[in-house]
């Protein structure tokens, strides 16, 4: 082993002590003044295997290239062939190949334009025109929730109607259950008395817990006994 070779090594393992960001690369405290050195930037561009340029010196795992204290390498190449990179913009390869520099193919988009074009999984569904049952995401079809999933309004038809048919002798029962009690109390309240005990009661729909049922005081007053008993020094 030669002692380029200990160096080398004991430098990778001095990177990998670091801090990544999301492209994987080790990050750096602060990134110098002066600009890059572009003769010695584009040396390290392989551009024998045309159209992409790929990037020969160090690589993080996930494959974007590094300049030493000035970051991945592809952002290096747009900074110096185009100029600086736009606030709130992000550098999209249009080749898909992470290890390329090539000034031609790179982009400045937004976060969600750099997503979406790639091969993600949001990219793959949001690229879906029908839903897996096979309707269509057009605008009287697709409901968009907050934070901007999409759902078939045909298919979630299907699955109530499908939950009904499974749980409707329950559904049934709970109903009547709640209109007899309804009725006992009105009865009682027209002759001025007070309501029997089994009809004062709240009907708890089927299939869930007492305990979600409880008012709002009694929750509150369990969760402040729960916080006393872990606080309590005793």
């Amino acid at each position: 082993m030669t002692h380029s070779h200990r160096i080398e090594i004991t430098h990778m393992e001095t990177l990998e002590k670091r801090p990544h960001n999301a492209y994987n690369v080790p990050m750096l405290k602060r990134r110098p003044s002066n600009p890059p050195n572009a003769e010695k930037f584009w040396s390290l561009a392989d551009k024998s295997k045309p159209p992409c340029w790929q990037w020969t010196g160090p690589s993080s795992p996930l494959g974007y290239g590094y300049f030493g204290r000035y970051g991945v390498a592809h952002r290096v190449a747009y900074e110096i062939a185009v100029g600086p990179i736009p606030d709130g913009l992000e550098i999209d390869h249009l080749c898909r190949n992470r290890g390329c520099v090539n000034p031609e193919h790179l982009d400045a988009v937004t976060h969600r334009q750099n997503i979406l074009r790639g091969e993600t999984l949001a990219s793959i569904n949001a690229a879906k025109t029908h839903c897996w049952r096979g309707h269509p995401f057009d605008e009287g079809n697709t409901r968009v929730s907050a934070i901007g999933y999409r759902t078939c309004r045909a298919c979630n038809q299907i699955n109530v109607g499908k939950w009904a048919d499974r749980n409707r002798d329950k559904v049934r029962a709970a109903c009547l259950e709640r209109v007899r009690r309804l009725a006992a109390r009105r009865a009682s309240a027209a002759k001025g008395l007070p309501a029997p005990e089994w009809a004062a009661k709240r009907c708890e729909p089927w299939g869930k817990p007492k305990a979600a049922y409880r008012s709002r005081e009694e929750r509150r007053a369990m969760w402040a006994a729960r916080v006393a008993k872990k606080t309590d020094p005793a």
